[in-house]
């Protein structure tokens, strides 16, 4: 009888210790951006008066934050029962009113004209053009997934083509250039997820890229299309997608560019519909990839993609195949969600110190995760701590995150509301 006895008082040991792990986190490590230097800014929906929350993605672009918001726990709800989900949302917010004490109203940027309800994911920006992943729930198409390129006009974002294509349900982040897209493609299995995959995932990923058809309209050009590349307001500017990922704040920003488009690494492979091109798989074998960037490296402009099941982000040219021999590995203190560029061609990255507190949270059966953001950099490797909150009192579960030319901190989450801003008045 001693053996059970030992066996059940080692589960209740084991039990405990899970129970002190999760609910006692460790220390913050020392970081760039302490509590005293952060805030939680408040955003409502101007039409509804409802707290904006999700905000899982940024794109800077000209004087303006884009903000893809989506409270996916109610989407996923509605799509569970049958009923639509309720929609998410892009919001444009001035960079100058970051130094506001909030909370602040904004309303959708999007302008009628895609069919469909709008649930957007991973966004990027450049050269007056937003591309969004706009993902689909329950009764409006189960694990559909399309895309959207918008123009970006002072009245708001303007829609130019929207394509969906076999095998963009395992799209996960977006980075625009001139003439195509790139993708991550987080897994092999599309549509669906095998279990395996969703225990233990292996190098399925891959990177993907499509041709943009139509007019190639990208903005009026003229500094009232609302964000042109003009500046980011706060000494920045964007990249203009000129190949040289330089931006005017030396940051690298960068809504992406076509030095890849040409470069024989793979060509789109069929037609789509909205005017773009087929979905092309390229730089295979990585571990759930999910951020990707663009960034000035070595002379020439690189991708950063984050793979987030092996905590690293793994660098390429951004010419190129992308081929195992022409990748560099940087490990990461946590698994990294999506990735910006930042000034001193470093990469920021979002990262979660732990997977699992992660999933309890984005599904509901925590108030709280830890959330993190560094900033990388690739000559040597170095990993620069930012922010650092294990507990996730002040804001959980950062997805991802934009360092301004001024030196101030932005990050959103796939839950919390509203943005964390550190540095600049309040």
């Amino acid at each position: 009888m001693k053996w059970p006895r030992r066996l059940l008082g080692a589960a209740l040991l084991l039990a405990l210790a899970g129970v002190v792990w999760l609910y006692l986190p460790g220390r913050a490590k020392p970081a760039r951006f302490g509590p005293e230097d952060c805030r939680r800014l408040a955003l409502t929906d101007a039409g509804t008066g409802r707290p904006i929350t999700g905000i899982e993605d940024i794109a800077p672009h000209g004087g303006w934050l884009f903000l893809a918001a989506q409270d996916r726990l109610a989407a996923e709800a509605a799509g569970r029962a049958g009923r639509p989900a309720p929609e998410g949302a892009i919001y444009r917010l001035p960079l100058a009113a970051l130094a506001a004490p909030g909370p602040l109203a904004l309303a959708p940027a999007t302008l009628p004209g895609f069919a469909g309800p709008l649930h957007p994911h991973g966004i990027d920006a450049g050269r007056g053009r937003l591309v969004a992943i706009n993902r689909r729930y329950g009764p409006e198409g189960g694990a559909g997934v399309d895309l959207r390129v918008y123009a970006i006009r002072a009245a708001g974002l303007e829609p130019l083509h929207q394509a969906p294509a076999p095998g963009l349900c395992a799209a996960n982040d977006v980075l625009l250039g001139d003439r195509a897209v790139r993708f991550t493609l987080d897994r092999a299995h599309c549509p669906g997820i095998s279990a395996w995959e969703a225990v233990w995932p292996g190098a399925g990923g891959a990177l993907g890229r499509m041709a943009l058809g139509g007019d190639g309209d990208s903005g009026d050009g003229s500094g009232d299309d609302g964000g042109g590349d003009e500046g980011d307001g706060d000494g920045s500017a964007e990249s203009d997608g000129d190949g040289d990922g330089s931006g005017g704040d030396g940051s690298g920003a960068s809504g992406g560019d076509d030095s890849g488009d040409d470069d024989g690494s793979a060509e789109s492979n069929g037609g789509a519909d909205g005017g773009g091109g087929g979905l092309a798989r390229i730089a295979e074998g990585l571990v759930y990839p999910n951020g990707l960037a663009e960034f000035p490296y070595a002379g020439a402009p690189h991708l950063a993609v984050a793979e987030t099941r092996a905590r690293r982000v793994t660098l390429l040219p951004a010419a190129g195949p992308g081929g195992a021999a022409d990748r560099q590995h940087i490990d990461l203190p946590g698994a990294p969600d999506n990735l910006m560029p930042a000034p001193g061609g470093r990469v920021l990255a979002a990262l979660h110190p732990s997977l699992l507190r992660l999933a309890l949270y984005r599904f509901g059966w925590r108030s709280r995760a830890p959330s993190r953001l560094v900033a990388i950099h690739p000559a040597d490797g170095r990993v620069e701590m930012l922010y650092d909150d294990p507990s996730g009192r002040r804001f959980s579960a950062a997805t991802v995150g934009h360092l301004t030319g001024a030196g101030i901190l932005v990050a959103g989450s796939v839950r919390d509301a509203g943005l964390l801003v550190c540095g600049g008045a309040a």
